[in-house]
């Protein structure tokens, strides 16, 4: 069996991630886990393996019990599904018990089996150190790092827009939307900038892991043949037609962002901008205008 092509998905938050997830997992030549989001680098970097066990659990049950409805129901075929997802969550709980990355490297060469490319996409990374991001360029020679940019008013909002509708559990959440983006472009709320960061997080990934592993592309031009056959190309396997038109957990667009705050968004995160466009090259048209 070849060397295992590796793909580590670091986002940023709200920028194709889940896209890109559903595209890879329906890709012939890639094989992605059952759970998008793996969490494994940074639950042992927070040593929060206990509340990630916690989280697995609840995801277990959930999982138990659907798949005993729809045996109940008279769908076995679909209840066979669901026990290989069972299968594949337990073994990856004791990766996360054990904490080793070497059982978690076999965790993933056993999903890859003999597909080209095994990934796990989870933005959560682009907040880990150097010395943790190394450590995962260092698990192979064919790992690869994408990192998704999006305009940062744009990505910011909807990330928040997404924050307020499960913290308001049914109510209005646009109250709790501007208070939470309010707090951010004071800069209060240090922890929901940290992904807002591109600056740090791109100095970062750049002096952790050798250019030639490290892929940036932008959420605004991500949805093109162009843009994918060089993702594809970068990865080491075959184009395959994406459904362009399918949008993976799109926000809520009647949470709009009043002109106001776009402008004092766009004047704190001015440095951003300007950090991108100078290690780009240029930002998407788009990004100039500062259109959400």
């Amino acid at each position: 069996m070849s060397e295992p092509r590796i793909l580590f998905g670091l986002g940023a938050t709200k920028a194709g991630t889940s896209w890109l997830h559903n595209y890879l997992s329906q890709h012939p030549d890639c094989a992605m886990p059952h759970i998008k989001e793996l969490h494994f680098f940074d639950t042992i970097e927070d040593q929060s393996q206990d509340w990630r066990l916690g989280m697995l659990a609840r995801h277990e049950a959930s999982l138990i019990e659907h798949q005993a409805k729809l045996i109940e129901s008279g769908r076995p075929r679909k209840a066979d599904r669901i026990a290989r997802q069972l299968a594949q969550l337990q073994r990856y709980t004791e990766v996360v018990r054990s904490g080793d990355e070497r059982k978690f490297r076999a965790f993933l060469e056993e999903i890859r089996g003999d597909r080209a490319l095994v990934g796990d996409i989870t933005p959560a990374y682009a907040l880990l150190p150097e010395a943790r991001l190394s450590q995962m360029a260092a698990l192979g020679p064919a790992v690869r790092f994408i990192y998704l940019l999006r305009d940062p008013v744009d990505r910011l909002w909807s990330n928040v827009r997404m924050i307020a509708h499960r913290k308001s559990r049914g109510d209005n959440p646009e109250p709790i939307a501007k208070r939470i983006f309010d707090r951010v472009i004071a800069g209060e709320d240090a922890e929901n900038f940290r992904r807002s960061d591109y600056r740090a997080i791109l100095s970062r990934l750049t002096a952790a892991v050798p250019g030639p592993q490290v892929l940036i592309e932008f959420f605004e031009e991500l949805f093109s043949e162009e843009t994918m056959r060089r993702v594809c190309d970068f990865l080491g396997i075959g184009y395959a037609e994406p459904a362009y038109e399918k949008v993976v957990h799109k926000g809520r667009a009647e949470l709009a962002l009043d002109d106001d705050r776009r402008r004092a968004a766009r004047a704190f995160l001015a440095p951003q901008y300007d950090y991108v466009t100078a290690r780009m090259g240029g930002v998407p048209a788009s990004w100039q205008r500062g259109d959400l």
